[in-house]
């Protein structure tokens, strides 16, 4: 659908992993864009332009507040057409290594004092999230062997890989990362 006036835009929510910011996303928000889509690039608590310092945080659920505060800020309608794009470490230690969440699933991200509980993951419990994770296979942080025991344990909907992709995928394959994010969503999201 190369069509703009056909293709219904999207609103990418990019949410970076530790020791990075908003800006680690620039080329591929860029990229979506100029696709005719929305894109929100948050800084989580401690990072980059956010006045919390690392010292100051407690919990993980701290470090993603303003993920949560975003999140509750955005009208049900603009949930049901969003793509939370998560990075390696930005919800790991929650459960939520789950790749992209997509569309309804935003309405499903649990509340904050949700994630302070300590819960399995299950399909009564987030498991009907939509979600596709992308793969990485030249990651050497997260090996292609544990991303996809990570995606065996808590299966997707659907696996994506980009070939030739690093842990850093929006810096080493921001086309390729695009183009994917943009089929998952023409794909997923109504």
């Amino acid at each position: 659908m190369d069509n703009k006036e056909t293709q219904r835009e999207k609103h990418f929510v990019l949410v970076h992993g530790a020791c990075h910011g908003a800006w680690c996303w620039y080329r591929v928000a860029t990229h979506l864009k100029s696709s005719g889509h929305k894109v929100t690039a948050l800084d989580m608590d401690a990072s980059r332009i956010h006045p919390k310092q690392a010292q100051d945080l407690n919990s993980m659920v701290e470090y993603v507040e303003p993920l949560f505060e975003f999140l509750e800020g955005l009208p049900e309608e603009e949930k049901l057409l969003s793509c939370l794009v998560p990075s390696s470490f930005s919800l790991h230690s929650r459960g939520f290594d789950f790749g992209i969440l997509l569309g309804e699933a935003i309405s499903s991200v649990p509340n904050q004092a949700k994630m302070m509980e300590e819960v399995a993951v299950t399909k009564g419990k987030y498991g009907i999230v939509r979600r596709v994770y992308i793969v990485c296979d030249q990651d050497l942080i997260i090996t292609e062997g544990l991303q996809r025991w990570m995606a065996e344990m808590n299966p997707p909907d659907e696996v994506k890989v980009i070939s030739g992709a690093d842990h850093m995928v929006m810096f080493s394959k921001p086309l390729e990362l695009h183009d994917a994010l943009k089929e998952i969503a023409e794909r997923y999201c109504p």
